[in-house]
């Protein structure tokens, strides 16, 4: 809730935000909020489809430093998706 004054007053200094509430509807209202240039990332690995879903761009994750090939498999599918795509 509070996301959406400070994307607009302080976007130079900050780019984007690591969203990991885990409600999708806050996420949601929260890129709806911000200019296009502001960037949106999930917090949360399992998030990481219905964030991009909803316009976010991407995930900071915790499972890549296990796994990063398998991270970035996912990302790039999720990118390339038409239902992702059709989304943003």
């Amino acid at each position: 809730e509070r996301i959406e004054q400070p994307a607009e007053d302080v976007v130079e200094q900050v780019v984007g935000v690591k969203e990991a509430c885990g409600d999708i509807a806050q996420i949601s209202a929260a890129v709806a909020a911000c200019p296009p240039e502001f960037t949106v990332l999930s917090g949360d690995d399992a998030m990481i489809l219905p964030v991009m879903a909803v316009g976010g761009r991407g995930v900071i994750s915790t499972s890549s430093n296990v796994a990063p090939r398998r991270e970035v498999n996912i990302f790039v599918t999720l990118r390339s998706s038409t239902i992702v795509s059709f989304m943003i």
